[in-house]
């Protein structure tokens, strides 16, 4: 129960603090959470070149079909030119970016964290995101929330 206080918590964070402009799903990241956040790390340094505004917060998620993993992120950059054309090409699996609906709700951002109601899939869930000693729910770059 109080790993989902935390997710509900969060999603209200990210609704006032964050307020993402975008949101992105990225397939076949990895198995573990050390070449999952390597494999992050790649891409938020390749966006940043690019975009050099960019933050994101994001988190792991196994796949419905049991067929590896895939991570929902939020994003903002400052620059109004962003393409999400332009990152879509730097990720060589399946990646889909997407303009935030304007009238998201905190119902909204909490949808990341959905597996966390489900007693069978939280479990794989905080493993994912997490290590032996500390559970995560997420990751942010430091200038995510504003």
């Amino acid at each position: 129960m109080c790993v989902i206080l935390n997710a509900k918590s969060k999603a209200w964070t990210i609704y006032k603090k964050g307020r993402p402009t975008h949101t992105m799903r990225l397939g076949l990241v990895g198995d573990d959470l050390p070449t999952i956040s390597k494999q992050m790390e790649r891409l938020r340094g390749q966006i940043r070149k690019v975009y050099p505004t960019f933050e994101w917060l994001w988190c792991v998620e196994t796949n419905p079909q049991g067929t590896g993993n895939h991570v929902h992120a939020y994003l903002h950059v400052a620059d109004d030119t962003f393409n999400p054309k332009l990152v879509e090409h730097l990720w060589s699996a399946d990646m889909h970016v997407q303009r935030t609906p304007a009238r998201s709700t905190v119902n909204y951002y909490g949808y990341q964290f959905k597996s966390l109601a489900d007693p069978e899939e939280a479990p794989k869930f905080l493993a994912l995101n997490g290590t032996p000693s500390k559970q995560y729910i997420e990751h942010h770059s430091r200038g995510f929330f504003r």
